[in-house]
C-alpha cells in the first residue's frame, strides 16, 4: 500500500512525502521520526504505478540522488532528516518508494548500506562503496564520489546515445521506405510494364523480391524477433563467452573490449577511493561480475599474490593494452592509483567515442550509397522500360 501523508517537524515545518507499507507501519515510522501526523491517505495513482513492471534507477537520477545526499550530510543532517528532503523533492516513484523502505530498515537499526543493498534497485557498486565509508568513517565522501561515478556515467551514456541515434533514424526510415515501395509501389507499377519488359532481368529480380516481402513479410519479422531473442537469451546463460565472441569483431570487438575495460577501471578506482585494498578490490569485482575483464584482472591478482607488482601482473597477459600496464606503473611508483585510473578511463572513453564517431561516418555513406542503388535499380528495372514505351507509342504516333 502506498500512502501520502503530511505531518509537522519539531521546528514547525509541514512536510509532505510518500510511504509504502500498512497504515500501522507508516505512523510507526513518522513516531520514530519525531513527526507530528496531520493527514494520511492512500495515494492510489502510485499505487496503480506499484503494479506496472519494476524499472532500474537511470545513471542520471543516481547521480542527483548521491550528489543531494552528499550536500546535505556535509552541512550535518542525519540520514534521516536528508531522506525526508529527498522523498519530497524527487520526482522518480522507485527512488521515493526505496527511499521509505530504506527509512523502515535503518529504524530497525540497520545501516545505510544494508538498508540500500535490500533495496535491490540500487547497483552493486553502491553497497560496497558505502560500507566501506560507514566502516572508516568516511561516508560523506563515499556519497560524494558516487554521485561523481553516476555523473560520470551519465554523460558517456549521454555521448554514446547522441552519436548513434542519427543513423539508426535514418536506417530506420530508409529501411521503411524500402519495404513500402516494395510492397506497395512497384506492384502498381507492374501493371504499366509493357509485356517484353517482365523477360528484363532487373525488372524479374525486382518483382521476384516484391512478391517474396509481400508474402513472407511477417516470416522475416518473426525471424528478426526470434534471433534477437536468441542472442539475448545466449548473452543473459553464457555471458563470458557471448562478451569473447564479441571482442573478436572487427572494429566493434575493440569498442566492446575498451568499453568494459573503461568501466571495470572506474569501479576499481571507486573502490579504491573508498579506501578498499587493491587485492580485495579485484576479488570483489570479480564476486560481483564474472565477466571476460574481470576474469583477466583477477588473473593478475594471482600473480599480485605470488609477490608481482600490479603493473608486471598486467603486462604479461596480452588481453591489455601497453597503455594499461605503462600507466599503472607510473600509477604504482607515484603511489596514486585511484587517479591514474581514472585516468586510464577518460583515456578509453575518449578512444570510443572517437571510434563510434569514425563508425558512424563511415556507414552514413554507406546507408545512402545503399539507398541510392536500390532506387537506381528499380529505375532500371521499371522507369526505363515505362519510358521506353512510351516513346515507342510517341514515335508511332508521328
Amino acid at each position: 500500500m502506498v500512502w501520502t501523508y503530511t505531518a509537522l517537524t519539531r521546528w514547525g515545518q509541514e512536510v509532505v512525502a510518500t510511504g509504502t507499507g500498512s497504515k500501522k507501519d507508516i505512523l510507526q515510522q513518522l513516531s520514530q521520526q519525531q513527526l507530528d501526523l496531520i493527514e494520511i491517505r492512500p495515494d492510489f495513482k502510485k499505487i496503480l504505478m506499484s503494479w506496472g513492471p519494476k524499472k532500474r534507477l537511470s545513471a542520471l537520477t543516481l547521480a542527483t540522488f548521491f550528489e543531494d545526499l552528499h550536500n546535505m550530510l556535509s552541512t550535518g543532517m542525519n540520514i534521516g532528516q536528508s531522506f525526508l528532503i529527498l522523498k519530497e523533492t524527487s520526482r522518480d516513484y522507485v527512488l521515493v518508494t526505496a527511499l521509505s523502505e530504506m527509512e523502515h530498515q535503518l529504524g530497525q537499526g540497520k545501516s545505510l548500506s544494508e538498508s540500500l543493498a535490500n533495496g535491490h534497485i540500487f547497483p552493486w557498486i553502491v553497497a560496497v562503496t558505502l560500507a566501506t565509508g560507514e566502516r572508516t568513517g568516511r561516508l560523506i565522501e563515499a556519497t560524494g564520489t558516487l554521485g561523481q561515478y553516476f555523473r560520470r556515467s551519465f554523460q558517456v551514456q549521454s555521448k554514446m546515445q547522441q552519436a548513434l541515434i542519427y543513423p539508426a533514424i535514418v536506417f530506420t526510415v530508409l529501411l521503411a521506405v524500402m519495404f513500402f515501395v516494395s510492397v506497395r509501389v512497384i506492384p502498381q507499377l507492374k501493371n504499366l510494364l509493357p509485356e517484353q519488359a517482365l523477360h528484363h532481368q532487373t525488372t524479374a529480380w525486382v518483382l521476384a523480391l516484391s512478391f517474396f516481402l509481400q508474402q513472407y513479410l511477417w516470416i522475416l519479422l518473426a525471424g528478426v524477433v526470434f534471433i534477437t531473442g536468441g542472442i539475448y537469451f545466449f548473452r543473459q546463460k553464457y555471458r563470458y563467452r557471448f562478451e569473447q565472441w564479441l571482442y573478436q569483431w572487427p572494429v566493434l570487438g575493440d569498442i566492446f573490449k575498451e568499453s568494459a575495460l573503461a568501466l571495470y577501471l572506474l569501479n576499481l578506482s571507486i573502490l579504491l577511493k573508498s579506501g578498499v585494498p587493491l587485492i580485495k578490490a579485484i576479488g570483489d569485482l570479480f564476486a560481483l561480475d564474472q565477466a571476460p575483464v574481470a576474469h583477466r584482472f583477477a588473473c593478475s591478482r594471482d600473480y599480485m599474490l605470488g609477490g608481482v607488482s600490479f603493473w608486471q601482473a598486467i603486462e604479461q597477459d596480452p588481453f591489455f593494452p601497453l597503455m594499461i600496464s605503462s600507466t599503472l606503473r607510473r600509477a604504482e611508483e607515484m603511489t596514486k592509483l585511484e587517479e591514474y585510473c581514472l585516468s586510464l578511463v577518460e583515456f578509453f572513453n575518449k578512444r570510443v567515442s572517437s571510434k563510434v564517431e569514425g563508425l558512424i561516418h563511415t556507414i552514413q555513406p554507406a546507408l545512402l550509397v545503399f539507398a541510392g542503388l536500390f532506387l537506381v535499380t528499380i529505375a532500371l528495372g521499371f522507369l526505363l522500360p515505362i519510358y521506353g514505351s512510351l516513346t515507342t507509342i510517341a514515335g508511332g504516333a508521328f
